[in-house]
């Protein structure tokens, strides 16, 4: 146990001897100690008792604390490590740089962490506007299409509404029939496979020019062969596949292509290498 007299320079001290600093005596260096601090009646109560084995105070106070132990005859000596008023206040001033650096490094890192928030709060809500607002485009976007073209387009998503693709099926019936046009090509007929993994178009379409940007306004397509001739008897047929589906075509005669479309994950599941 350790006594420390209280007053000024008791932080100090206690640093000193916690943190192995200049005056340290010899025998308390690598031992852990424990420090109690206490006024100088109380530190000389507790070196007669034998609480404290070494005191830290200043010249006056020991030399008092001297006196009165002779005087009760307790063996007592004085260390030869003396730290001077300057070096207590070098360190108490070192100590208080050290705890105001700490302080700072912590209050720069919670402004740090407080405008990071604020910068990605912003950016979330901002994030969050444009997806509204690109939501929004794209519905009424898709209002504006035909049933052809809505249904197509509901049909080839990751996660089909077949709800939605029976209101609109419904609507087509009530109507009288699929619309004649699908995104700008002339359309013979509409019919879904049996396996209800694709839907098939009859296009009756001379440009290939107007196919392609057709077929990439439902799928964005990335990859494709694109080998659409009418060298008859050998019609080439092709596939596609984009971000959202893919796509066989095959042209049927002169007019017609016989279109199926398909969800990216049906059509992939296919195992068909576009070349």
């Amino acid at each position: 146990m350790i006594c420390i007299e209280d007053g000024n320079t008791r932080s100090v001290a206690a640093a000193i001897v916690t943190k192995q600093l200049l005056g340290t005596p010899d025998h308390l260096i690598g031992v852990p100690v424990t420090i109690k601090n206490d006024d100088l009646d109380r530190t000389f109560i507790n070196l007669k008792l034998k609480k404290c084995g070494t005191v830290f105070a200043t010249s006056k106070s020991l030399a008092m604390l001297l006196k009165a132990l002779k005087r009760d005859k307790i063996d007592a000596r004085f260390s030869h490590v003396w730290v001077s008023l300057d070096d207590f206040q070098k360190q108490k001033a070192e100590e208080k740089r050290r705890k105001q650096a700490a302080a700072e490094k912590k209050r720069q890192a919670a402004a740090k962490r407080k405008r990071e928030a604020a910068a990605e709060k912003k950016r979330l809500a901002s994030a969050e506007k444009v997806a509204k607002k690109r939501a929004k485009e794209r519905k009424r976007e898709f209002e504006k299409l035909n049933f052809t073209e809505k249904f197509v387009l509901e049909f080839v998503k990751p996660k089909r509404n077949e709800k939605k693709l029976s209101a609109i099926t419904q609507e087509v019936t009530d109507e009288g029939g699929w619309p004649a046009f699908f995104f700008g090509l002339r359309i013979n007929s509409v019919t879904v496979a049996s396996s209800n993994t694709s839907v098939m178009l009859d296009i009756r379409e001379v440009s290939t020019k107007k196919i392609r940007v057709a077929l990439n306004r439902v799928c964005a397509i990335s990859q494709s062969s694109w080998k659409i001739k009418r060298s008859n008897p050998a019609f080439q047929s092709g596939k596609a596949v984009g971000e959202r589906c893919g796509v066989d075509y095959t042209p049927v005669n002169r007019f017609v292509y016989s279109v199926a479309f398909y969800s990216k994950k049906n059509y992939e599941s296919r195992s068909l290498k576009i070349k």
